[in-house]
């Protein structure tokens, strides 16, 4: 019941193509344009596991940061009451996705990165953006596509007021990796990143934060990682010192 959708490519190399998107809203025609990748091997299944109550996101917006398994992710209640979990840290650069605002970008409900502005779709994970085109000389907007494959989402349940995640990989991917099967692979197990999440979840970052490097954000005693450890107690961030 993996929630991540999955674009393989041609084993025998890459290839280029444009699908349309299965989750258009409203009747809005949506193109996804993607270069594949050669094709992985399939992840094994990952087993379900409990992370919190319902109560805990029960209200619209309500969000809650988590270690699953050695994977940074975060859930989300959705306006509709949808309970989302996708990676934590942003694809893009290794921002602090999942405390941004909750927007509606084309029939979409979106969170925005706040270190570049990117709108991630909480329900897959894509990357919605206006098309541009050269119409008399003059870049004009001509529609919404999408980019799949970025934010890699996870499949939850909420069974009797208690809910569980299934991770959709646990593959540990390489910063260099050209060709992930989601772009925030490369991104989902660095502490260092999940700590910019942790440490502004009840806000937003400031400038100068944004300009942060991500490879090493911690400051001492500055961080507590929630996990789903069976120790409920928070863990302490070591202290990080300037080579």
């Amino acid at each position: 019941p993996c929630a991540c959708t999955i674009s393989m490519g041609n084993a025998a190399g890459a290839s280029r193509r444009t699908s349309t998107h299965r989750n258009s809203v409203g009747g809005a025609s949506t193109h996804a344009v993607q270069n594949e990748a050669p094709r992985r091997r399939k992840p094994k299944s990952s087993p379900w596991v409990h992370v919190c109550t319902s109560a805990e996101v029960a209200a619209p917006g309500a969000r809650k940061h988590l270690e699953v398994r050695g994977r940074y992710v975060s859930l989300i209640r959705g306006k509709d009451g949808t309970l989302h979990c996708l990676d934590a840290v942003c694809y893009h650069f290794g921002g602090p996705l999942t405390i941004g605002d909750i927007e509606d970008v084309n029939g979409w409900e979106c969170v925005r990165c706040p270190y570049h502005d990117y709108p991630v779709r909480l329900a897959d994970g894509a990357k919605p953006y206006k098309h541009m085109d050269f119409e008399g000389g003059k870049l004009v907007p001509v529609g919404w596509e999408v980019s799949e494959n970025r934010q890699r989402v996870h499949s939850v349940e909420e069974r009797d007021g208690e809910v569980h995640v299934q991770l959709s990989s646990e593959e540990r991917v390489d910063r260099n990796d050209e060709h992930p099967d989601c772009q925030s692979d490369k991104w989902a197990y660095n502490g260092d990143a999940f700590g910019n999440v942790i440490k502004h979840r009840s806000g937003q970052p400031k400038a100068a934060d944004r300009k942060m490097k991500v490879e090493n954000p911690l400051k001492a005693g500055a961080l507590a990682l929630e996990s789903t450890d069976s120790d409920p107690k928070p863990k302490a961030a070591k202290p990080r010192h300037p080579k």
